[in-house]
């Protein structure tokens, strides 16, 4: 692929800055019950299963010469800065603090266990929790009330849920209500650490498999800080590129039910999941959305779907026109260590759909004219 930042910054699935369908399944830690469901009318090259997409979609005639504006390319250093400290986050580029106490912009290593009305809960306990004071990780003034404190040091954090919050369970099973319900967590701060990036921790979190446009490997600072603004470049063309087609191709004939139905299910399983993780009824959480079943739900969301899908088709569409093909080494591309995961989590279909929108989109950045 083009530029990839999958190991290299926490959670930023490959091809994020794609419409979801057919680039990322959602969150990535929220699994498929069964990778069958995401891959099931899809092929192992990515293709719908018996479906010609230029039979369906129109696409526009300068397609493969589309003119990206110098500004839709503009990077910012706050952008790049962005990327640099979830990578510091990641490969936990630090060196310890010993000698003072906590300030804002620390990373804190700490052990709690909370309680309401001195009765432990589930999800409010963790050991060797990272947390960096100032980012707003943790509920209300829990990180300010860290500030301040010693290494080592033993003490209580106190803080009040918000209205509507939801509930969870103490050991027995007996349900908790959190709303407007104040806890008191017991708090270890293990240790503290800063930021530190180095030319010496860029290269051995970029290794020999990411490398600059000009094909030099990312050694340094400066080279890690030159990869990053390529990448949001990259990134921004590739969504301009998807909102033009997506304005500018046309569709010939319905999209198939089949596709649609598919894909309704798996918007439904995506929430059934959400509730799970969550530990809630998927009745609250169509409720917390103001929604009275899942019926209402999925016709809110119909025009998402109708958009998702019909995206699916154009970059498949552009696919046969060009003869772009996905082979495993593609997918291993996009993918690195985490490829097993994802194919035993969606389905090699779904994994390759991903992977030939990357590649679609790799092309499409090539031909099209840049005014940079």
């Amino acid at each position: 692929m083009k530029k990839k930042v999958f190991a290299l910054v926490a959670g930023l699935l490959v091809g994020s800055f794609l419409l979801s369908g057919c680039s990322q399944a959602k969150e990535a830690n929220i699994e498929s019950e069964t990778s069958a469901g995401y891959s099931s009318i899809l092929e192992d090259n990515g293709y719908y299963t018996g479906v010609k997409a230029l039979d369906i979609v129109q696409l526009p005639e300068d397609y493969a010469d589309v003119t990206i504006p110098a500004e839709y390319l503009a990077v910012s250093d706050d952008t790049v800065d962005g990327y640099i400290k979830d990578m510091m986050a990641n490969f936990d580029m630090t060196q310890p603090v010993t000698d003072r106490a906590a300030q804002e912009g620390d990373v804190a290593t700490i052990d709690y266990v909370g309680t309401i009305d001195g009765v432990e809960f589930e999800g409010g306990s963790a050991t060797d929790y990272k947390v960096e004071l100032g980012s707003g990780t943790l509920i209300g003034d829990f990180e300010e009330q860290i500030i301040g404190q010693m290494p080592g040091a033993e003490f209580d954090v106190t803080i009040s849920f918000p209205e509507g919050y939801g509930e969870t369970q103490d050991a027995q099973g007996n349900t908790i209500e959190l709303s407007n319900k104040t806890a008191v967590f017991s708090v270890t701060l293990k240790n503290l650490a800063v930021y530190e990036l180095t030319d010496e921790a860029v290269a051995a979190a970029f290794g020999t498999s990411y490398t600059l446009d000009d094909g030099s490997v990312v050694a340094t600072v400066e080279d890690a800080r030159q990869y990053f603004t390529e990448y949001a470049r990259y990134k921004a063309a590739t969504t301009y590129l998807a909102d033009y087609f997506m304005t500018n191709s046309t569709l010939k004939q319905d999209i198939p039910e089949e596709i649609l139905e598919h894909e309704r299910a798996m918007e439904a399983n995506y929430l059934q999941k959400i509730a799970e993780k969550q530990g809630l009824e998927l009745e609250e959480v169509l409720a917390a959305g103001g929604y009275d079943d899942m019926d209402a739900y999925l016709k809110d969301s119909e025009d998402y779907i109708l958009q998702d899908v019909e995206y699916c088709l154009i970059i498949q569409a552009i696919a046969e026109t060009e003869g772009i093909k996905v082979t495993d080494a593609d997918i291993k591309e996009a993918y690195g260590a985490e490829t097993d995961t994802m194919i035993d989590t969606y389905g090699k279909g779904f994994v390759a759909q991903q992977t030939l929108a990357l590649k679609v989109m790799d092309r499409l950045v090539a031909s099209a004219t840049k005014y940079i």
